[in-house]
């Protein structure tokens, strides 16, 4: 299938696009909302600023791809892979990517509001100054991620690791970080005064400690 088809198909009314293989293909600012790609290869596709709301990716392969400024809202990325991919500015806000790969991603001032990443890969991802405040993060791998100026308030990361993370004035409001080793982030002005640290590997020199919640 080439671009020309999958467009043709989708404006006649055609929503299921699963297993295709669209390599490098061009489709930015696509209207692509409620588009079915389960388990679609879509390695270096460009989609930016193009229209996936309530799409499912679900098993995709979007290595590499190009989702600058691109709505997602509500989108299923279960398991989905983005590793390297550009989603700078992307709209992800409520969408559902429990077990996603996202490894040195660029998510960087992304919306990430109450987005479901629970068990999810971020290793090396930049989501500095995103927005991914009532996340789950639960079980999250966010090793030498860059969290610069990062909102987490009120985000779940019980168990998540944040192993050498970086977390330079990132907001930690109500955030939940139980069971988290934080002994090898660099916590140079960081408020942790309104977070869950129950149980936590501390390493709180440079940290607000203030009102802990325990």
């Amino acid at each position: 299938m080439n671009v020309s088809e999958l467009l043709k198909q989708y404006g006649e009314g055609l929503r299921e696009f699963n297993h295709v293989k669209l390599h490098a293909i061009e489709l930015s600012g696509s209207d692509l909302s409620k588009i079915s790609l389960v388990k679609a290869n879509l390695n270096c596709v460009n989609l930016a600023q193009a229209s996936l709301v309530e799409a499912d990716l679900s098993e995709a392969l979007l290595l590499r791809v190009t989702l600058w400024r691109a709505d997602m809202r509500r989108t299923r990325l279960v398991s989905a892979r983005f590793d390297r991919s550009q989603l700078i500015r992307a709209n992800l806000s409520d969408a559902y990517g429990r077990g996603a790969s996202l490894r040195q991603a660029d998510l960087r001032l992304g919306n990430l509001q109450n987005i479901d990443l629970m068990g999810a890969d971020l290793g090396g991802a930049d989501l500095s100054y995103a927005d991914l405040s009532g996340a789950n993060l639960v079980g999250a791998d966010l090793s030498y991620a860059n969290l610069t100026g990062t909102n987490l308030s009120q985000a779940d990361l019980t168990g998540a690791n944040l192993d050498h993370a970086i977390v330079v004035n990132s907001l930690w409001n109500g955030a939940n970080l139980s069971g988290v080793d934080l002994s090898s982030l660099d916590v140079h002005r960081i408020d942790l005064s309104q977070a869950s640290i129950s149980k936590t590997v501390p390493n709180f020199s440079s940290a607000s400690l203030s009102r802990f919640s325990r």
